[in-house]
């Protein structure tokens, strides 16, 4: 996953070479080395959200998913309208059992990114956990219409339905 920086960001050659040196890493799904190297970046400039969010994405990868939390936090706070890092901070808050939060995330990355079959799903799936099957049908149904294609969702949606007959 390429680093994606902001042209404002102001750091020196050096630094520009440990993210250029992370990014290798992460293709080369070297997540421990690349964490490594992005905790020397924050150390160096811990203005830089991007560096936390990719902090965050070596962690989770590792399914040190508390501490991608941590970092994805550190991200959103420095840069609060950030879709990608709000869904990966969902997705390790499912992987925590921390569903509220997760269901925060996945409604806020829709305010940024507006309606998301993804996101509907992911929610449906978290109201199904927690036993809301009303909830779960109509997100399901949300997600369906937003995507026919999809068969996994519309597989789901038809087991809701037989498993909740209204």
């Amino acid at each position: 996953m390429k680093t994606t920086r902001n042209p404002s960001d102001q750091y020196d050659d050096a630094l520009e070479l440990k993210l250029s040196e992370a990014d290798r890493l992460d293709e080369l799904e070297n997540y421990e080395a690349s964490e490594i190297i992005y905790s020397e970046v924050i150390q160096a400039c811990a203005s830089l959200p991007f560096a936390y969010a990719k902090r965050g994405y070596a962690k989770e990868k590792q399914r040190k998913f508390r501490g991608a939390v941590e970092d994805y936090s550190a991200a959103i706070q420095r840069k609060p309208n950030s879709p990608v890092t709000t869904w990966r901070r969902a997705r390790c808050y499912e992987h925590l059992d921390m569903l509220e939060e997760a269901k925060a995330d996945y409604l806020q990355y829709m305010k940024l990114k507006g309606p998301d079959a993804d996101a509907f799903f992911a929610l449906s799936l978290i109201n199904s956990y927690e036993g809301n099957a009303g909830a779960a049908i109509e997100l399901c149904k949300q997600a369906a219409a937003l995507a026919p294609d999809n068969e996994e969702i519309q597989n789901r949606l038809e087991v809701l339905k037989m498993e909740n007959p209204q």
